[in-house]
């Protein structure tokens, strides 16, 4: 099986690798504990009332526009780690 990005075809195998890099590894667990950290503190954020609702919308906009520009550069340099 194949996935196409960009110009280039990354294979199953390859994802695999990446996937389980990230499960098995130190920096596969500190991503994780970095997510439940920040799921703490959204959860929090979130039941302090409506303008915490504002700062969190903007702020989901702004993560969503970086990953947008970073995406192709940062998937192409993990998978060129593997």
């Amino acid at each position: 099986m194949e996935w196409s990005q960009g110009d280039e075809v990354v294979t199953s195998s390859r994802i695999s690798k990446a996937v389980r890099r990230l499960m098995a590894s130190e920096e596969g667990h500190e991503i994780r504990k970095r997510v439940l950290e920040m799921g703490k503190v959204v959860k929090q954020s979130l039941s302090e009332g409506e303008d915490c609702h504002l700062e969190w919308d903007s702020f989901v906009a702004h993560i969503t526009r970086e990953i947008s520009s970073l995406k192709n550069h940062k998937i192409r340099n993990f998978l060129s780690k593997l």
